[in-house]
């Protein structure tokens, strides 16, 4: 969806249509409560069950229902996230708190990483499987001791070697190790590019935990080679694919 389309979206109930017809939110013809199919609409939006009475947001059981914010602002709220604008910026354009926007900036990260288990501090080196998904899908990273998808091409190792700056702080060497027999030209090209963004990325972090430093190679990893209207679909399918959604 480009801005230019979600300027189109004037109301609430646009933000709803468009959100059911992706799958993100879901269509209720029955009561989650009692299952009676009296269903009606009442004030800001909610739907209300005229048997037990009860009322719920047409965002429950979904991703968004985890943050109280309306459906037309969660949509660009991920339009923000997929242009790369900071949570900061994106709560004052979008009027919502700081720490919302955060959290789910945040949550969708982990959406792309997948669910994973970290030992909290990076105190040595780390080596990422670095695999080749598919044409689509592009280049993808494991840790250590984290299973690899059976249809991905194992083509090298990506090295984060700790090292201590002047100033007493740590920092992080990029170091790519690959296979090129296993690479088109294009892929390799591609694969090298992948590898700037990643030194200009990391190398001057300092004091982050693995879980941290994992969830960002994932999200370079994922916004590599996307037009941002193509990383807000990709992110949507996340947030419909998820155990909210």
């Amino acid at each position: 969806m480009t801005l230019n389309e979600i300027f189109q979206l004037k109301a609430e109930s646009d933000a709803e249509k468009y959100l059911l017809h992706i799958g993100v939110i879901h269509e209720f013809n029955k009561c989650i409560h009692c299952n009676s199919s009296l269903l009606g609409r009442i004030r800001r939006g909610k739907i209300k069950c005229y048997s037990c009475k009860k009322e719920w947001d047409p965002s429950k059981n979904s991703f968004i229902e985890n943050y109280r914010v309306s459906l037309l602002k969660f949509i660009l709220t991920v339009k923000c996230y997929s242009l790369n604008i900071s949570a900061l910026t994106c709560a004052q354009e979008v009027q919502l708190n700081h720490q919302t926007v955060a959290k789910i900036y945040e949550n969708l990260r982990r959406l792309i990483a997948g669910e994973v288990t970290i030992n909290p501090i990076l105190n040595e080196d780390i080596v990422f499987t670095l695999s080749l998904c598919n044409e689509e899908n592009g280049f993808c990273l494991s840790l250590p001791n984290h299973n690899i998808n059976s249809s991905a091409t194992i083509i090298g190792y990506l090295r984060l070697t700790r090292i201590r700056h002047k100033d007493k702080e740590f920092g992080y060497k990029v170091n790519l190790d690959f296979d090129r027999s296993l690479l088109t030209s294009s892929h390799e090209g591609k694969l090298w590019k992948l590898a700037t963004n990643l030194k200009r990325n990391l190398e001057n972090l300092s004091h982050i935990d693995l879980e941290k430093l994992y969830l960002s190679v994932n999200e370079l990893l994922f916004r590599f080679g996307k037009t941002s209207t193509q990383i807000f679909s990709d992110t949507l399918v996340l947030v419909r694919n998820s155990k909210g959604g």
